[in-house]
């Protein structure tokens, strides 16, 4: 039956009525959708690049500056900022979308100079020439004061670095040494001590910038859309630049005293009195003053307690992990890998994570996106002898292919020889194809597993020292001329490599609202335009809703952008795109300093946008932003970029 009138007045029926409702609703998703592209097009994206070299301009010593090094500018940076950025393209794009300004990158430990005296003061005129860039350029910026682990030389930072109570301490209760990653100095400064010297000189240092900031014209401080402090922030390690996987060598920080006496008052503070420490531990404590942080190895040290052992897995999960590539899938898909234990089916996850060491490693998989993880609970398994198999599912949707197994140890106190487990029979499955490459990862065979109660607490503990130092800082932002801005964190998201450890940097907890910060994170790889990302940054809202001192706002900043590979500037419209519909309100990412379109420094940064850097498509990325600067409108992306959720590969 016709649910409709033949007069086209009324509606009759239910069916009438959800069809007329249905209508309504597509016209309102339709008006949604205009009002979004408005409101994106009337709050434009800035893009903020961080440019190399600003420090020939605001550090210089002396009467003057290089006045063409600084693009005809004595006592400022603007003018070397102007000429790179007028390199890439107008300052506001021709669709009205983006806007171009830059992140000023200031030293903190290299504003200091040594007096006739002997003691490090401000160089205010270095403070000055700060406030100077941000006064003669007309662009919008974020102010990024940065002491992070990187060295930046200097005689300060090595007497800083030979003050133990500058550093934090590992498992053997010594400073942990000086260590490298790629050609840079790592400092392993300590993230505990809210009275060392360093500290001390960073909160000098930020209140000298703030004081000469502060005193510019309210026109100009506008010209601030917000500000980042200290940078990239967490806990060290040894062997900084490969250690940084699952493994059972296994050393992390800090182990000061201070860090041990901050660990049992928050014992204190979560379980009131002993009687419940050791019902949650399974421990035999006489009081909180026994605990010690886990720090030995059980397999090969000798404990006091069993609450001693630490590794990759006494949180009671276990990484499984890996990679796998199809020469014949479907691009636009990725395989599924299938974990099994004990025979039965577990999980099921995406073959889609990034690798970028399995790309530079093997380049005929075509693309870093091949890694995959699932993170299993093996607390909840019984003890004994456990099968993990690994199975693929083709992207075509072909047979499932068998890869590999390996046997587990779920251990007991005791360390009594495991038993076998029941097992059950896989499902059918096919042999590996010839066109399927692959590799686990992990978990090693045969793997014993200790599960230690007390390894979450000290990670919890670790993750809060880190989330408290940003917020010391944060606070010297607020208190400033600056502070009804936004000040944003600057912090790396482990957890987007498959491959890390994210406990040994006890970050987690920075990432959420408890510092009272507005979300700062850098991006590298399919962390830029992969769904995971986007996943996260709305889950994310949603645990936050209501909480804190922004109430889980959408707003965030990418404080370091680079897809790692090239894209076409409609690609690349697209990433930028999905960022500020999710709540982006700046964008940074490394540019190369220019004079006239000309580089005038020797060396480049490898994550550089800049046309003649081709490391990890360096080149194509600076072309399609100064394509998408200069262009009016943009056509959809030649392939699909990942815009919905992480459950479809």
């Amino acid at each position: 039956m016709n649910q409709f009138p033949q007069d086209g007045n009324s509606v009759s029926g239910p069916l009438g009525w959800a069809a007329a409702l249905a209508l309504a609703l597509l016209i309102c998703l339709a008006w949604l959708g205009v009002d979004l592209q408005r409101d994106l097009a009337q709050k434009r994206l800035l893009l903020l690049p961080m440019i190399g070299a600003l420090d020939n301009c605001l550090l210089s010593r002396g009467p003057t500056s290089n006045v063409e090094t600084c693009g005809g500018d004595t006592d400022s940076a603007a003018g070397l900022i102007e000429g790179t950025l007028n390199s890439l393209g107008p300052r506001r794009s021709a669709d009205g979308i983006y806007e171009v300004g830059y992140t000023l990158n200031v030293p903190l430990l290299r504003l200091f100079t040594l007096s006739a005296d002997g003691r490090w003061v401000i160089d205010e005129a270095a403070a000055k020439r700060v406030a100077n860039t941000i006064r003669r350029s007309e662009r919008p910026m974020v102010l990024y004061m940065f002491s992070t682990h990187f060295s930046v030389g200097g005689a300060l930072e090595k007497q800083l670095g030979a003050d133990p109570r500058n550093l934090a301490y590992g498992p053997t209760g010594q400073p942990m040494d000086k260590g490298r990653y790629y050609h840079l100095d790592i400092y392993p400064w300590s993230v505990v001590d809210h009275s060392n010297s360093l500290t001390r000189m960073r909160e000098t240092a930020i209140n000298a910038v703030l004081e000469q900031v502060c005193q510019l014209p309210l026109r100009d401080r506008k010209k601030v859309h917000g500000v980042t402090v200290l940078g990239e922030l967490h806990h060290l390690f040894p062997d900084f630049e490969s250690g940084m996987g699952v493994s059972t060598s296994y050393q992390v920080s800090d182990y000061s005293d201070q860090s041990i006496q901050g660990f049992r008052q928050f014992l204190r503070a979560r379980f009131v009195n002993v009687r419940a420490l050791n019902e949650a531990l399974g421990g035999d404590y006489r009081s909180f003053d026994e605990v010690v942080p886990p720090a030995k190895d059980i397999r090969t040290q000798r404990l006091s307690r069993y609450q001693d052992h630490i590794d990759s897995y006494a949180t009671g999960v276990l990484p499984i992990s890996g990679w796998a590539h199809e020469v014949n899938g479907p691009s636009a898909k990725a395989p599924w890998i299938h974990i099994f234990v004990n025979g039965l089916p577990v999980a099921k996850v995406p073959a889609n994570l990034a690798r970028q060491d399995v790309f530079t490693a093997v380049p005929s998989v075509g693309s870093a996106d091949v890694g995959w993880r699932y993170d299993l609970n093996y607390s909840a398994l019984a003890k004994g002898m456990h099968r993990i198999d690994i199975a693929l599912e083709p992207a075509d949707g072909g047979p499932m292919q068998y890869l590999a197994g390996r046997w587990v140890g779920v251990m007991g106190r005791d360390q009594a020889p495991p038993r076998l487990a029941p097992q059950s029979p896989l499902p059918p499955m096919s042999a590996k194809r010839s066109g399927t490459s692959f590799w686990l990862d992990a978990p090693s065979d045969q793997l014993s597993l200790y599960y230690n109660p007390l390894v979450p607490h000290w990670h919890e503990y670790r993750q809060r020292q880190v989330t408290d130092y940003l917020k010391h800082f944060a606070s010297l932002v607020r208190h400033s001329c600056l502070g009804s801005g936004s000040v944003y964190t600057h912090q790396i998201v482990p957890f987007a490599n498959p491959g890390w450890d994210a406990s040994r940097f006890a970050i987690d907890d920075s990432l959420g609202d408890s510092t009272g910060m507005q979300l700062g994170i850098s991006l590298y790889g399919r962390a830029t335009y992969g769904p995971e990302m986007i996943d996260w940054l709305r889950s994310r809202r949603s645990k936050v809703a209501g909480v804190g001192a922004h109430g889980g706002s959408r707003a965030y900043g990418v404080t370091e952008f680079h897809p790692l590979k090239g894209m076409s500037a409609r690609e690349l419209n697209q990433v930028l795109m999905r960022h500020h519909a999710e709540g982006a309100q700046f964008i940074s990412f490394f540019m190369e300093p220019r004079v006239k379109g000309k580089l005038f420094e020797p060396g480049i940064n490898l994550f550089s946008f800049d046309p003649q850097n081709v490391a990890y498509g360096s080149d194509s990325l600076y072309e399609a932003m100064a394509n998408i600067l200069r262009a009016k409108s943009h056509d959809e992306p030649s392939r699909a970029v990942a815009t919905g959720s992480a459950a479809t590969p």
